[in-house]
């Protein structure tokens, strides 16, 4: 029997970052249900339980209901506090029947862009192409690499860093 670390297999391929495909590699088959005249905005805070660290609240993400966009929340198991300042900002709750990967994908279908914390939802949308910012809070993880801009992973993610010493209205 052989072991090797997941992260050491490139190096034992001698594969390096120009061998990595930065085009989308996940695609479905579904279709656009409307069409809007603002853009629509997905937007995720939190990611699951094991993380607390990457999450950020609903409140930092309420700025962005003064833009002249629609924003559309895909966040799982919002608490009702929080379903209660979706409504109030008139955020449209898509999360609501999500089971599944390929149901987060079919809403990627209605949405022009994410916004979201380090997420398995932040991951799907890089896989398939969809627009995002990513907003990265310390401490940051490894496969992130470092600085802001693009990721190389899913090159139409911006990654967003905040220090731990800043609070995320400055991002």
């Amino acid at each position: 029997d052989s072991f090797i670390a997941l992260a050491s297999i490139p190096h034992a391929l001698h594969l390096d970052t120009g061998d990595i495909n930065t085009g989308p590699y996940l695609r479905i088959a579904t279709k656009k249900i409307d069409s809007m005249s603002r853009p629509r905005i997905a937007i995720v805070w939190r990611s699951g339980p094991n993380n607390p660290y990457r999450n950020c609240t609903l409140e930092d993400m309420l700025p962005l209901a003064e833009l002249d966009v629609n924003l559309v929340s895909l966040q799982l198991e919002s608490n009702e506090r929080e379903q209660d300042l979706l409504e109030r900002h008139g955020i449209a709750q898509a999360a609501i029947g999500i089971s599944n990967f390929l149901d987060t994908a079919n809403q990627f279908a209605n949405i022009d862009a994410l916004i979201s914390v380090d997420t398995s939802v932040a991951h799907l949308a890089g896989a398939m192409g969809i627009p995002s910012w990513l907003l990265l809070n310390e401490p940051f993880d490894p496969r992130w690499e470092q600085g802001d801009g693009a990721s190389r992973w899913y090159p139409n993610t911006r990654m967003l860093r905040k220090p731990a010493t800043q609070d995320w209205s400055g991002i």
